[in-house]
């Protein structure tokens, strides 16, 4: 306990007289965090698997990202391998003027694409576009058409991923309590992982003894 004590008190000065009174903060400086590589990995699989919101009139049915593999960073986009399921899939053509529902069935379907981000500050999306690199790889081969039509429903759409709040980092001394709160400003792509720029903003609250 008295060692707890020998290194919280400086550290709470040091903290108030070089962060807290620091001009740097109070000009909203940039801080950038770098999620590497190995870590959105794992996120991204942990997230799997995601349904896919199409709204397509030419294919009816449910699409899902179920795996999401070899992902490659450099510094402008990321490179990755994916696969898509297909379930109760349906085409749907014109007949004689009559719309016709063709159906394909259950599918699996597997290309490499880059995947270019867009961050909206106001909003806090991350916006996902996957650019389609080369031919599915199906398991089954008469459902070449369908594979064709999944690539190009994907390719170079934009899909949004909402993203939540950061919560305030809080911290406490005697009869005062500073709450650093953290705006996510912007996310880019870079050779390690993903970097994420954020501003802080400092309140420092008095409390009567």
């Amino acid at each position: 306990m008295n060692m707890i004590k020998k290194h919280t008190i400086p550290f709470i000065l040091f903290f108030w007289l070089f962060v807290v009174n620091s001009p740097a903060w109070a000009s909203q400086e940039v801080i950038s965090l770098n999620i590497p590589a190995s870590v959105i990995s794992k996120i991204v699989r942990d997230v799997l698997p995601v349904q896919l919101d199409i709204h397509s009139e030419m294919v009816v049915g449910e699409l899902a990202v179920m795996k999401v593999e070899d992902i490659q960073f450099d510094d402008q986009h990321v490179s990755c391998v994916v696969g898509i399921a297909g379930k109760n899939l349906q085409l749907v053509t014109e007949l004689m003027g009559n719309s016709v529902k063709m159906k394909v069935g259950n599918i699996e379907v597997n290309f490499r694409c880059n995947v270019v981000i867009r961050f909206d500050r106001t909003s806090q999306t991350l916006f996902i576009r996957p650019v389609v690199l080369n031919n599915a790889r199906n398991e089954i081969e008469s459902s070449a058409d369908i594979s064709a039509m999944i690539m190009a429903l994907l390719n170079g759409r934009e899909f949004p991923v909402s993203l939540d709040k950061l919560e305030p980092i809080v911290f406490r001394a005697s009869n005062k309590t500073i709450v650093v709160n953290n705006l996510l400003s912007d996310i880019q792509v870079s050779k390690e992982g993903l970097l994420f720029k954020l501003i802080p903003s400092i309140k420092n609250l008095h409390h009567s003894k």
